[in-house]
Parts: structure tokens; sequence; C-alpha cells
């Protein structure tokens, strides 16, 4: 559990690095895994592979991307993030 913090940069750091490994051994057979920066307004993917979870995408909240495992439709970032860009843009 993430808990509140006067300094969320760094508990987000903190937690990118404990959850990790903490997920791959509780979570066998996930792929992937994706983690929201409200901080940075970013979107983060990993993907499992025999060295442990790597970087595949990072997005900001102004982007349109295929992320994994959905890479077969495009997602607005901005919309993980409770907002609904134009779509005329």
């Amino acid at each position: 559990m993430l808990r509140p913090a006067l300094r969320p940069g760094l508990v987000l750091a903190r937690e990118r690095t404990r959850r990790s490994p903490q997920t791959a051994r509780a979570l066998p057979g996930y792929l992937q895994g994706w983690m929201l920066d409200q901080a940075d307004r970013t979107l983060t993917v990993y993907r499992h592979t025999p060295d442990g979870y790597l970087v595949a995408l990072r997005a900001t909240a102004h982007e349109r991307v295929r992320a994994e495992p959905f890479d077969a439709i495009e997602i607005a970032v901005a919309v993980l993030f409770g907002e609904y860009p134009d779509e005329s843009t």
C-alpha cells in the first residue's frame, strides 16, 4: 500500500524499486505492468524479461499510445488520469 507522504517523488521512487520484485513473485506469469505517476502525469509500461521488469514505454498525458498488452488499440494517456482530450486534435 502506498502511504501519503510529504515528498511523493521519493515514495514513488521507493515503490518502483520495492514493488516490482514483490509483484513478480506474487503474480508469476504477468508479462507487463503499468504505473501511473500523477505528479509527472506519465504512464510507464514495464515488460517482464529474464533480467526482470524493464521499461517498454514511457508517455506523458499529452500522448496517445499503443501500450502492451493492449497495443491493438490507441489510448489517450490523459484518459488514464480522468481527462477526456478533444477528439478533433
